[in-house]
């Protein structure tokens, strides 16, 4: 075999081995001792159940995780290294605690809080973890001060979108639901300051809340040409998305570039 194909062939058979090992593979080893308690907390504020589902139960972005076969070690290797269609979190995004407590509470997992009478419906769901705290965006859009009619809103949920997992009644039920299309709609009112096509977008949830890095690489201090940032944008390149006009219109990306632009 010619050296090209073996560098080609190793990180094909390491995509394999992840995907073998995130799907199906046999514990090797006792369950991680750790605080289930606080790692159902953490799963709730993060953007893994975006694509895990909100109790870790699966969706069509990634398998269940709940009472998963895998050790806290093959966790943490996938966790670290990443796999296909999953980006890489180093230990200062997610530590080794906090994935020995969320490996612990995937043991036995209990349905997230759906919320209670005097609680934030918002902060006690599982949107908040894509969407932000404020609903401001993330990794998913903003939603503060959202006009679209509930039922659409109530679809959108159930049926699950692009990036987003569909939740069902036993998931969130319909109360919840029509508390958590309330309290957006109640945050009409954002402050011009935090109108920001960066937010609006969602660019943050990858590039950082202010572009400083994350999954993704940081943009801060780049000597960006427009017309190259308006082409990966609209075409997408490697594993970020297009986005097309009806998503962040022209206006709105130039106004994104020349905040950025602006940063230090």
């Amino acid at each position: 075999m010619s050296r090209s194909h073996r560098t080609w062939l190793a990180p094909g058979l390491l995509a394999v081995v992840l995907l073998i090992g995130a799907c199906g593979a046999a514990q090797t080893g006792p369950v991680t001792q750790g605080d289930a308690i606080r790692g159902q907390s953490l799963w709730a504020q993060s953007a893994c159940m975006g694509c895990h589902g909100v109790n870790a139960q699966g969706s069509t972005g990634g398998p269940a995780l709940a009472n998963t076969p895998l050790t806290i070690r093959d966790v943490t290797d996938i966790v670290r290294r990443g796999g296909p269609g999953m980006p890489k979190y180093s230990a200062s995004q997610t530590s080794d605690q906090d994935l020995r407590d969320m490996h612990a509470w995937f043991q036995n997992p209990v349905p997230a809080a759906t919320g209670e009478p005097g609680q934030d419906p918002w902060t006690q769901s599982a949107c908040a973890g894509c969407h932000g705290a404020g609903a401001l965006g993330g990794s998913g859009p903003s939603l503060a001060g959202t006009s679209q009619p509930f039922a659409a809103f109530q679809t959108a949920v159930r049926q699950g979108g692009r990036g987003m997992p569909p939740f069902s009644a036993t998931d969130m039920s319909d109360q919840t639901l029509q508390a958590i299309y309330a309290w957006l709609q109640a945050q009409a009112q954002v402050p011009a300051a935090q109108q920001n096509p960066w937010v609006q977008a969602g660019c943050g949830g990858c590039h950082g809340a202010n572009a400083e890095g994350g999954t993704a690489p940081a943009l801060t201090g780049e000597d960006l040409d427009y017309n190259e940032f308006q082409r990966v944008v609209r075409r997408g390149e490697e594993e970020m998305p297009a986005y097309s006009t009806s998503q962040i219109n022209d206006t709105e990306l130039r106004r994104m570039y020349d905040w950025l632009m602006a940063l230090p």
